[in-house]
């Protein structure tokens, strides 16, 4: 985690504009943030709604899966990231 985010600073600055590296460092961090806490808090939805009715590994299964669909869909998304010109 820390290793991909050192990166994802680098990239950054790279591909932003002087004047815009401030706002982008924030946008970058709270994207960061929020994204962690979207994730965790929909586990803690999926596992308090169905604890009671779903054995375990099904369970985590479920959560691990949800975890994995978010990381597809930020893969998907980033790759329309282009240097610009």
């Amino acid at each position: 985690m820390g290793l991909s985010m050192a990166s994802n600073s680098v990239l950054l600055f790279d591909y932003s504009p002087p004047e815009d590296r401030g706002a982008n460092s924030a946008a970058i961090q709270m994207s960061d943030s929020l994204g962690g806490l979207l994730v965790i808090g929909a586990a803690g939805v999926v596992y308090a709604a169905v604890r009671d009715t779903w054995p375990p590994t099904q369970l985590y299964l479920a959560i691990f899966a949800l975890s994995g669909l978010v990381m597809v869909l930020a893969n998907v998304v980033a790759r329309r990231v282009r240097r610009p010109t």
